[in-house]
Parts: structure tokens; sequence; C-alpha cells
């Protein structure tokens, strides 16, 4: 399985954003091109001494596993889990300095099942049939595609997929048919791009490309100006040159490679009209083809988008549900929450999505402004009522302000005989840093990002009706609060991560949190 590797950026590993999409681009270029559906990478790799031990949750780990899944990744192998074998010793063992602490005593441990099948089930819909891309990168001879590309990826024209491939590749691996690049596998390339770094070329990969170019394959970019070996001979650099250069040759382009793929008729495989800035993965798997697209900013969208191969009725799944979204995709109109990940999947054999009618508002519900709470966890205070919602940070109680672990909220609400609702809006404001949301003691959903927002069609009753919300938050709060001077200790790591003066983290319910009755 080709590997590659990514760390959680501002975490001292030497890793830039730029740096980990090269590399993840490498090892799935050579899934690609080799027939393998799984590309891997060791993930969300950390080192914890900057105030990051134990920090890590879903909600900050998403933005990490979406660009690497736009970079390539079908398989999160994720650093690290180190054993622990005291449950009297949280959070317990590390890897030195090392994490993302991904084990069995994190706070959201009873809840990282929610994380894993998001993870699981977006590899498993990106490891359908063959990944779509247009353009082919040849990258040189002279060093490694992160060496060149480390800093700032190839110039790639909006809306088109791409893969590298190197010299082995060019020589022994590439045929034409139909006038497009094939490899062995299957694979499929309508331009062979040569980087800037083809400026040397060594024969064997000069010949080859002589030979592709005679078959009709389409070229373009850096003339070659010098052999690459010592025992290459000019000579015959030259007549290869002159003939695939200087020939006459229509497949063979210098110009830009957006005028070759117009030139072409190729157009961009995605586009978008949006002011944000979306980004997309296609698979394609015999008559279905399988759109990843991803919202990277922090506000919802709503764009046009335009799908070159989508034939067929379109259905939207999303990840972190396991279910088909309704309401999302209206023509070619679809919209995405803040940092939202979907699957359009567009089937020549699929049967229409059925019409779908929103629930309709009918007004707000009041909530009592006093909650009960009650704490679960490592040194938890006792329980008591909060007549106001805050960061759990902003409480005068050590107990309160240093707790790491499990803040269970409940509040009531009434509904008149003659008032009803076939469900709820719920809109919990803002959260420190994850929740788990119930009503009457059914189970509604488990929020791990922002928005902290959901709906709810289940069954209300007329009089009194209980709201629950599980709040849990991370280990640094409270490894911070037993640092401060004089403090009784309540945790144990195997190296001192935080100090007094270390910044807190947002804890609790900090709403406001809102409901809204809904009809269907």
């Amino acid at each position: 399985v080709p590997m590659s590797a990514f760390w959680m950026p501002g975490t001292g590993g030497g890793s830039t954003l730029e740096m980990a999409q090269a590399d993840i681009r490498e090892s799935a270029s050579v899934a690609h091109v080799y027939d393998q559906n799984i590309a891997a990478a060791e993930s969300f790799t950390a080192a914890g001494l900057s105030n990051n031990a134990w920090s890590y949750y879903p909600g900050n780990l998403k933005n990490m596993a979406d660009l690497a899944m736009y970079s390539g990744v079908t398989r999160f192998v994720i650093h690290e889990s180190a054993h622990q074998p005291s449950d009297a010793h949280k959070p317990g063992l590390g890897l030195m300095i090392f994490g993302q602490w991904f084990n069995r005593h994190e706070t959201w441990a009873e809840y990282a099942r929610y994380w894993a099948d998001y993870l699981a089930r977006s590899c498993w819909m990106l490891q359908q049939g063959k990944y779509a891309a247009d353009i082919l990168w040849y990258y040189g001879e002279d060093t490694n595609i992160a060496g060149i590309y480390g800093h700032e990826l190839p110039p790639i024209p909006q809306g088109y997929s791409f893969d590298f491939i190197n010299p082995y590749g060019v020589r022994n691996v590439l045929s034409v048919k139909d006038g497009k690049l094939t490899t062995e596998s299957g694979m499929q390339y309508r331009v062979l791009v040569l980087g800037e770094h083809c400026k040397t070329m060594s024969l064997p990969v000069l010949r080859a490309l002589a030979q592709l170019v005679k078959a009709g394959a389409v070229i373009c970019g850096q003339v070659p100006q010098e052999p690459a070996g010592l025992l290459d001979n000019r000579a015959e650099f030259d007549r290869l040159v002159d003939d695939i250069w200087h020939s006459g040759r229509t497949n063979v382009h210098t110009g830009s490679l957006s005028g070759v793929l117009n030139a072409l008729g190729v157009g961009p495989d995605f586009r978008y009209l949006a002011s944000a800035d979306l980004k997309f993965v296609h698979r394609t798997d015999g008559d279905r083809q399988i759109y990843w697209i991803r919202n990277f900013s922090d506000d919802p969208v709503t764009a046009q988008i335009f799908l070159r191969d989508a034939e067929g009725p379109r259905t939207v799944w999303n990840p972190e549900t396991g279910l088909p979204l309704q309401g999302v995709l209206d023509g070619d109109r679809l919209t995405l929450e803040a940092n939202q990940a979907l699957f359009v999947v567009a089937d020549k054999n699929g049967q229409p999505t059925p019409d779908y009618k929103a629930p309709r508002s009918t007004g707000t519900v009041s909530l009592d402004d006093s909650w009960s709470v009650s704490f679960e966890g490592v040194a938890a205070p006792t329980p008591r009522v909060f007549d106001r919602l805050a960061s759990l940070t902003d409480f005068m109680d050590k107990n309160v302000k240093y707790f790491s672990g499990t803040t269970i909220y409940r509040n009531t609400f009434t509904l008149g005989k003659n008032e009803t609702a076939d469900g709820l809006a719920i809109d919990l404001g803002r959260v420190g840093q994850m929740a788990d949301v119930w009503i009457n003691g059914e189970h509604v959903q488990f929020l791990w990002k922002a928005p902290y927002k959901t709906v709810w069609m289940g069954g209300l009753k007329s009089g009194v009706n209980t709201l629950e919300i599980r709040v849990i938050n991370t280990w640094p709060n409270r490894l911070i609060g037993d640092a401060q001077p004089g403090a009784e200790k309540h945790t144990y790591t195997s190296m001192p991560f935080y100090r007094t003066d270390s910044p807190l983290h947002p804890a609790g319910l900090i709403g406001p949190v809102r409901l809204e009755k809904l009809m269907r």
C-alpha cells in the first residue's frame, strides 16, 4: 500500500500544508497509476510542547482529514495510540512528546465511533472505481516530488485533477489508446505535462516520449535543453528533441496548459459559481460518477456546480451520518455548511430522488434560564444549577473552571394541549467542544463540530419535555489546573505539557440555545 504522512499544523513537525499535500499526492499517484485503490497516510501526527497535547477532537482534526482526502488519502493510519495499562493514571502514557493521543483515556473516547465512522465512510467512497484525472505531470529525474513541490504544487488549472509520474512510469507504464495516455491499470489522461525540472532529460526518457508522441499522445511544457547523463549522446539527444518539438507535430505544445486543454475540447471536470473555496475529488465507477465536494470556508454556501461527467439522477450523501441528504441539491445548486464535505453521486441507472418538502417552522420554544448541571470525569464537581450559560472557564469555582470531561446540562420546555410539533430545529450556539443531544430520553445526534445544529423529527409531547445536552471537552483545562501553584494533582502525563499560564480552552455549553418547532 503506498503511504505518506501528514502532521497537524503548528506542532513543530517540520511539515507544512504544502509539504503534506505533495507527499500525499506522490503516494496517491503511485496508487492510481499502478491500480491500487488504497493510498494510506500516517495521520494527524502532532508534537505536544506548544499547548497541543491532548487537545485534539474531531472538530479540529476534520480540516486536515479533508485536506488529506482532497490530496489523495483513502486510508488513515492514526498516529498515535499508546497503550494505557492503568485507569488510575489519566490521560496516561504517550510516545514522548508525540501524539494525536487517540486512545481509551481520551475524554471523548466513548464517542470516537462517530469520528471513525466519518473517516471510514469517506475513505470507502473514495476507494470506489478509479480516480478521474485529465493531467499527468512528469516531474523529472533530478529530485523528488516533495523536494520540488513541497512549497507550492504544480500550477494546475482550476477544475482539473492530476497525477504525478516518475521516469520509470514514462518508460515502462504508459501507452496511447484513442489518443489518451493509458496505464496498464486502465487509468487514462489527456495531457502529459513536462514540469520545470525537465530542462535536463535522459535519453531513455526522451526515447519513450518520442514513442508516445508518435502514437498520438499530447504533451505540453518544458522543452529539454541538456542531456541528463554524462554518458548520454548529445547528437542523439538533439535528434530526438528536433523530432518531437521541431517537426510540426500538432500534439506537442509549449504553451499554456489551459490553452492545450481548451484546444482539445476538455473542459473543467468541476466548476462552480460561489464566493467560497470549493475543492473536489472525482472517482469513476462504471455507470456511477462519484464527486466528493468540500467547502473550505468558515461560512455556509450555496454554489452553482457543474459536473462534467455526471450523467443520470444525482444523490447527495453525508459522510457524517452515512445517510442521503434531501433539500441540499436543487438542480445545479448545492448548499454546503461551513467546512462541510459531501458526496454527489450521479448514476446513469439510478432512480430520481423524490421531491423534498422541507419542514416548516411554527415558532420558537421557550427554555428556562436556569440549567441543572452535573459532571462526569476526573475531579468532577458536585451537581449544581447554572443561572446562565457560559464557558466553564469563566466560573470562579476552580473545580468547574479547570474541569475536563462530560458536563451534562438539563432543561425542560412545555407544549400546551393545543400546541403541536413534529420535531425541532436545534441550535446550540457555541460549544466547547462536542455535544451529545437527547430529548425525552431519545438520542438525537452527536455534534462534533461547528455549526452545532441539528434537526430532530421525533415525537414531542403535550406538557413537559426534557432536553439533555452532554458536552465533552478535552484534557488541557484539567492539566492546566493541575499545574497551578499548590493545586491537588488529579492527572498523569509522561511529560509536563502545560504551564500555569497556558491558555484555557472554551468549555461546556456556551450557547445561546435556540429551539424551533417544526411541522412536516
